[in-house]
């Protein structure tokens, strides 16, 4: 039979101690991580907004003259920003008036479920941006 290792208690409370703390390291680490996501998604919906709201005020007279270029010239102007993927403006009816993208889609109505929430957005009626 093989004789039982002797462990002193210094080493035991040792061991303990670093597991405990190896533990709270770990939970603190995944709770700031946690808050740091959820922040930066925060920012960075807010930032869409403010930049939608902005592209809606520039583009507010044009949209009213029915001035198609001025809108155009917006639109590609917003598409210029790093965090922008796509930018196009909508009527009231939920036609496209102006993309940056694809400007072959002027005159269609999207059929997906973002262009219809972002008519029926009270923050502009006129606008929807993708953003990454």
């Amino acid at each position: 039979m093989p004789r039982p290792v002797f462990v002193s208690l210094r080493t035991k409370l040792l061991i303990g101690t670093i597991l405990i703390v190896a533990a709270l390291m770990a939970a603190v680490t995944a709770v700031v991580e946690h808050r740091q996501r959820t922040t930066i998604i925060e920012e960075v919906h807010r930032r869409g907004i403010a930049m939608a709201e902005g592209l809606a005020g520039v583009s507010a007279g044009a949209l009213l003259l029915y001035n198609f270029t001025a809108l155009e010239q917006n639109v590609v102007r917003f598409d210029r920003e790093t965090d922008v993927v796509s930018a196009m403006i909508l009527d009231r009816f939920g036609q496209v008036v102006a993309h940056s993208r694809a400007p072959s889609a002027v005159g269609s109505t999207l059929s997906d479920a973002m262009p219809a929430r972002s008519v029926a957005s009270s923050v502009r009626k006129s606008i929807f941006c993708s953003a990454q």
